[in-house]
């Protein structure tokens, strides 16, 4: 089941709730690279999120290469489409 989205520092996180295993998770969205993250409450996936976007810009500037470019996602009112 998703929850939301988190952002930080322009890079757009999933929230998902995995009731089996009593916890959340998520993964940054919209690069090509296949960043996770988890959690047992909100604070902590927050956290956690935030923890793998600095991660993943410290991997790419070791392996010397530019991380992705966090794209803005838009989101659409329903009643105006």
């Amino acid at each position: 089941m998703t929850i939301g989205d988190l952002i930080y520092k322009g890079y757009t996180g999933t929230v998902e709730c995995d009731h089996e295993n009593d916890c959340l998770f998520g993964s940054v969205q919209d690069i090509p690279d296949l960043v996770m993250y988890e959690g047992v409450n909100l604070a902590e996936i927050e956290d956690s999120f935030r923890a793998a976007v600095r991660d993943y810009l410290a991997t790419c500037r070791l392996e010397g290469r530019a991380p992705a470019k966090a794209k803005p996602r838009v989101r659409r009112d329903p009643a105006h489409t």
